[in-house]
């Protein structure tokens, strides 16, 4: 995830980044990623947005429950 924003700058980013390193589940991760996706889409787009965060799914999918995932951050 962290590669999702590591373009991202500013103290929202850094924030961010923080909440990231400290995760310590994927479940952890998981629930941070519309904050990614609103970084991405403020910082860039949101079509970038939608891009990158498609593109960690395959990360969660064996990882937690199947009822967990849910494709829209």
């Amino acid at each position: 995830m962290l590669q999702a924003v590591d373009d991202c700058v500013g103290p929202p980013a850094q924030r961010l980044q923080l909440k990231i390193h400290r995760a310590h589940t994927h479940r952890d991760l998981w629930q941070l990623r519309s904050d990614a996706y609103h970084l991405i889409a403020l910082s860039h787009c949101q079509s970038i947005a939608d891009e990158r965060i498609h593109r960690l799914l395959h990360l969660f999918e064996n990882r937690m429950a199947p009822q967990e995932l849910s494709r829209t951050p």
